[in-house]
């Protein structure tokens, strides 16, 4: 993941990108079309189901994105010609777990940038024993300031304990991520995991945060992808797959975070 912070440096890396992005797709002719896009729509479909941005953010669709310090979640990976062709090889599978990636890499990003604006709660949970009283007393502390919030992001190893805890306050029975209830609110719990770590719970709204995301060539999904021949090597096939984005937050009292202590 990197961060460009020029002007100048966005649109030189912008014009690079879309290079790169119509070059793969014009040497993807000479590949097994049917293939290339199996690939691309198990990329799209995978991100698709792993992604949370639209839960935990507003989300704006850019046609350009160069104003804003936005931040390259991606991945640019060759893999051998021969197995990418092979009648033998299920490359689905890898493909989805690409999606995933790019997802995994969005939490991440929106973790740190949370955490970095988030105001402390004032004393700090213990991972071995956690007070998950603490949580309401986070949620009134937003209540105090009139932020109704809407979102608990949790530590995956808490997972255990705080579905133990809660177990008569979260509704399962509904689309998309369970819903805790508490002081009268009603928050989508979601949870970290291996590759976007969380040493903190976070308490806000989610409307106090807009991710500004690059659309691609369609205008419509919020990540790009192509997959063709190398240019460097021959014996390869490479993919390069990607999602500009910057999260702004536009309200940093709708944030509380409580730390972990070991």
């Amino acid at each position: 993941m990197t961060s460009l912070k020029t002007v100048t440096g966005r649109i030189q890396y912008i014009k690079e990108r879309n290079d790169k992005l119509k070059e793969l797709r014009e040497s993807a002719k000479n590949l097994d079309t049917t293939r290339v896009k199996e690939c691309t729509e198990s990329v799209i479909e995978g991100y698709q189901k792993a992604t949370d941005i639209e839960h935990m953010s507003v989300v704006n669709k850019e046609s350009s994105i160069e104003d804003y310090r936005f931040n390259s979640i991606g991945l640019h990976v060759a893999i051998d010609k021969n197995k990418f062709l092979a009648k033998d090889y299920y490359w689905v599978r890898y493909f989805t777990d690409i999606g995933r990636a790019i997802a995994s890499g969005e939490q991440k990003y929106i973790q740190r940038r949370i955490s970095s604006i988030s105001a402390d709660f004032g004393k700090s949970m213990s991972y071995e024993n956690p007070d998950f009283s603490m949580i309401a007393e986070g949620i009134g502390t937003l209540l105090s300031k009139n932020i109704k919030p809407d979102i608990l992001l949790m530590p995956i190893d808490l997972h255990t304990k705080f579905i133990q805890y809660s177990v008569t306050k979260l509704d399962w029975n509904i689309d998309g991520p369970p819903q805790l209830s508490e002081e009268g609110c009603k928050l989508k719990v979601f949870w970290s995991n291996k590759y976007a770590p969380l040493r903190s719970i976070m308490i806000f709204n989610s409307r106090a945060g807009t991710w500004h995301v690059l659309a691609n060539e369609n205008g419509e999904a919020r990540i790009s992808f192509a997959l063709g021949e190398s240019k460097q090597r021959g014996d390869q096939v490479a993919f390069f797959v990607e999602t500009l984005a910057y999260y702004f937050v536009a309200d940093k009292k709708a944030f509380v975070k409580i730390k972990l202590s070991h």
